[in-house]
């Protein structure tokens, strides 16, 4: 009796530190503690499994193309840069020239291309099929790009610009409420979510904010849902903790209809044009409805 009232009970930790979605597509890459990544598609199946050189929880430091062949990896420490084949896992190029990369991002496969950031050392494009540089970039955070059209968002760390990307014409600019944490495209709204609050929706053919909306805590990843027409945030009180929620929002008047509680995964995504969201646990929810509709074992894999 008296060791069981002294033991303490060991501490559990979740394995899964990391998630990237291709976004518009069916595959998703998740991080864990020790640094391996597991590659699945969102029918269930395991795709691959890798020993890479990613820092454990830096999220953006992987990206899985669209199509699901290709995964480059941010080796932070090591300061490489890192594609693999998935299937075959073969490293197509790598490069140790440019230091402490900690965001890679594969842009619209027809470019083919991959937005790198370094740790004050500028932002890179490099061709996704042999690695050089194709640009370097000043004071740019992160490129966005709109599902719907060929529009993309241009972050710095103070404003954004909205570009046309076959004719490069500006449609508009705008300053932040605050750091900006995440953004989405509507077809007719960018929603950016800031630090603290606001989430605002934003009409960017016009540079009009249609509506700001203020919650407890904010919005960690915004979504958006074009079959329900529906805005989806994943909130977070960052100040009390706890449970993360799927939130709905008109995309008209930006009020939150319902939530749904998610519990308390340390990372959750957006996948499929936002029609689905994968979280740390190994759940995949519908936004259509907020069932779960498939659970995967990331713990034993």
């Amino acid at each position: 009796m008296f060791l069981k009232i002294f033991k303490k009970k060991q501490q559990e930790y979740e394995k899964i530190r990391a998630i990237s979605v291709g976004k518009t597509g069916k595959y998703f890459v998740v991080g864990e503690f020790n640094k391996d990544l597991q590659v699945w598609n969102i029918s269930g199946d395991l795709i691959q499994k890798f020993e890479t050189d990613m820092v454990s929880g830096l999220s953006e430091s992987i990206s899985i193309s669209t199509d699901g062949k290709k995964l480059i990896v941010a080796g932070y420490d090591k300061n490489t840069l890192t594609l693999f084949d998935i299937e075959s896992k073969n490293i197509l190029w790598q490069r140790k020239d440019l230091k402490k990369p900690y965001k890679v991002k594969f842009l619209n496969d027809t470019l083919n291309s991959i937005f790198v950031d370094t740790e004050n050392k500028g932002c890179y494009i490099l061709s996704s099929e042999t690695g050089d540089s194709i640009d370097k970039l000043r004071a740019i955070r992160d490129f966005v790009e709109s599902p719907y059209s060929n529009i993309i968002q241009i972050e710095k760390s103070s404003s954004s610009s909205i570009i046309e990307r076959k004719s490069d014409e500006v449609v508009c600019k705008f300053n932040h409420k605050g750091s900006l944490l995440d953004s989405a495209f509507s077809e007719e709204l960018l929603i950016c979510s800031y630090v603290g609050g606001p989430l605002e929706g934003m009409k960017f053919k016009t540079n009009e904010s249609l509506w700001s909306t203020n919650c407890k805590g904010h919005f960690l990843r915004v979504g958006f849902n074009l079959e329900i027409n529906k805005v989806l945030g994943i909130r977070w009180d960052f100040e009390k903790g706890g449970s993360k929620f799927l939130a709905y929002i008109n995309p008209i008047s930006g009020i939150i209809e319902k939530e749904i509680d998610l519990k308390q995964p340390i990372c959750v995504e957006f996948i499929n044009n936002g029609g689905y969201i994968i979280t740390s646990q190994g759940k995949m929810y519908s936004t259509k409805d907020g069932s779960i509709v498939r659970e995967f074992d990331f713990e034993n894999n």
